[in-house]
């Protein structure tokens, strides 16, 4: 009889097949496993009504921690290192949900002794490769990733030193500024875009980029498919639950609301203030100014704004270039819907709105207006 442990799920295996909570008598299964809690298992494997596999689960459960100070002593840490360490309730990968920086230099000091209590040494290199460690745990958690500790060889140490190291070069570049309000008035494509722009460069927990909540495909992207770079790799495959998703989406929220509070788009989010859920926020702003409806008002009223446009010559509130601009925003509202008018085209309805006391004026403007414009 194989029996396999899943720490993970406090679960029994056998021969791939979940058994949880079976009681006996079973002629199949002549054994009976009870979990309790998420990573404690208490079980009973009968035999005979006998208990025969008591002590392989205490070795099975044991294993993590072995793997974990194994990782230590090839990060580099002495065995009274590593002791201390374990001394200080770090003994399993789990242990390092959350430890930033700061948590590591705070532990090293403890470890490092001293004021009466026995010195140990702990290189500078042992220190930043745990660091390492620490922050490839925390990125493999967030993705849904396997974290035991043997998974994290040298070469997981190099690949993921470059990535703290351009990281902290990212943080001294300026981010992207956040969009204007979007108010009475305001373009879509313009707030919609520097949304994303936003996004891109602004990190949420385990420093993913918070695109990945208004990442358009909710399905999980498969982490071993070619991917054109690092950020698109992560906000595909970084899934939609767990704690950090649930703050990263909560602050997407926050700046969307911070951006459309004082506009007439406040009125398509507002039923997520309460839940903060702002994947179902964008969501619902894409639906109603990206949706059929919403397009035909936009492509009616564009059009209805090239027709009615007419430049009799320049007037204190009205220059040419006050008439170009209406015939170039129409444009682009058009575009925005995937109608793109082409140029000869432009051309001619810009001159069936010059009425024949502005002709002398358009020839000096248009001189200097490419076709496109």
């Amino acid at each position: 009889m194989r029996i396999v442990l899943n720490t993970a799920l406090g679960r029994f295996h056998k021969g791939g097949r979940l058994l949880r909570n079976i009681s006996p008598p079973d002629r199949r299964y002549p054994f009976v496993a009870t979990t309790i809690g998420r990573n404690e298992l208490t079980a009973l494997i009968l035999f005979n009504n006998c208990v025969v596999l008591y002590y392989t689960i205490n070795s099975i459960m044991a294993a993590a921690p072995a793997a974990f100070n194994a990782a230590l002593i090839r990060i580099g840490f002495s065995q009274d290192a590593v002791v201390s360490i374990n001394q200080n309730q770090v003994a399993v990968s789990e242990n390092l949900t959350g430890m930033t920086k700061d948590d590591v230099e705070q532990l090293m000091k403890i470890v490092r002794g001293g004021h009466g209590v026995p010195v140990i040494a702990v290189p500078f290199l042992a220190q930043k490769k745990f660091t390492m460690f620490c922050y490839w745990m925390n990125r493999r958690s967030h993705l849904g990733k396997d974290i035991a500790a043997g998974l994290f060889p040298q070469q997981a140490i190099i690949n993921y030193g470059c990535l703290m190291a351009q990281e902290d070069k990212d943080e001294e570049i300026e981010g992207v500024k956040a969009p204007a309000e979007y108010k009475t008035g305001s373009k879509w494509k313009p707030f919609k875009e520097g949304c994303i722009a936003f996004f891109n460069t602004t990190l949420g927990m385990d420093r993913v980029p918070f695109s990945y909540v208004i990442h358009p495909n909710a399905a999980l992207g498969d982490p071993l498919a070619a991917y054109a770079n690092q950020h698109a790799r992560l906000i595909t495959i970084t899934p939609h639950a767990g704690l950090e998703y649930e703050t990263d989406n909560g602050r997407v929220f926050d700046y969307l609301k911070s951006w459309t509070l004082n506009g007439p788009s406040w009125t398509w989010i507002q039923a997520f203030n309460t839940n903060r859920d702002g994947r179902a926020a964008w969501l619902a702003l894409l639906e109603h100014y990206e949706g059929d409806a919403q397009r035909d008002r936009v492509k009616d009223a564009a059009c209805l704004a090239i027709s009615q446009a007419c430049y009799h010559g320049d007037r204190k509130r009205f220059s040419f270039e006050t008439y170009i601009t209406i015939h170039q925003d129409a444009y682009e509202d058009l575009e925005q819907y995937g109608q793109v008018i082409p140029p000869d085209e432009r051309v001619r309805d810009l001159l069936q709105g010059i009425r024949s006391e502005g002709k002398r004026h358009q020839r000096n403007h248009l001189g200097k207006q490419s076709p496109q414009e």
